[in-house]
């Protein structure tokens, strides 16, 4: 409104928006893969899989990396990629530094959901 209480018009025109070229709306549909560094494969996937009653989802050697994946046998749809930060994932140098992150537990991988923290 300006002073004499009419609508007051704006200089600036305003443009429609539009959807981008090629767009076709939301395109992520759903998180599938986390990252846990782990300072030992074997120890990681004992303790997901006996402790926390986790399955091996994936478990395979390409290049020198292992992928290990495991997941909540109620929720097929997450895999949890249990990996050691290393070459060629990593430049040596970087990959020391993470392992000395992931032995100080600075190095949190997200939240898990229990309907009993004492029995889990």
């Amino acid at each position: 409104m300006n002073a004499a209480g009419c609508p007051q018009k704006s200089a600036i025109r305003k443009k429609p928006r539009r959807r981008a070229r090629g767009s076709v709306g939301a395109v992520i549909k759903k998180l599938s893969n986390v990252n846990v560094f782990v300072e030992d494969q074997e120890r990681a996937k004992d303790f997901y899989t006996e402790k926390l009653g986790f399955e091996v989802r994936s478990d395979a050697t390409m290049d020198g990396f292992r992928w290990l994946t495991v997941g909540p046998k109620d929720q097929p749809d997450l895999n949890i990629l249990l990996a050691r930060p290393q070459p060629p994932m990593f430049s040596e140098e970087d990959a020391q530094a993470l392992l000395r992150l992931v032995a100080k537990g600075v190095m949190g991988g997200g939240v898990f959901e229990t309907d009993d923290i004492r029995t889990t």
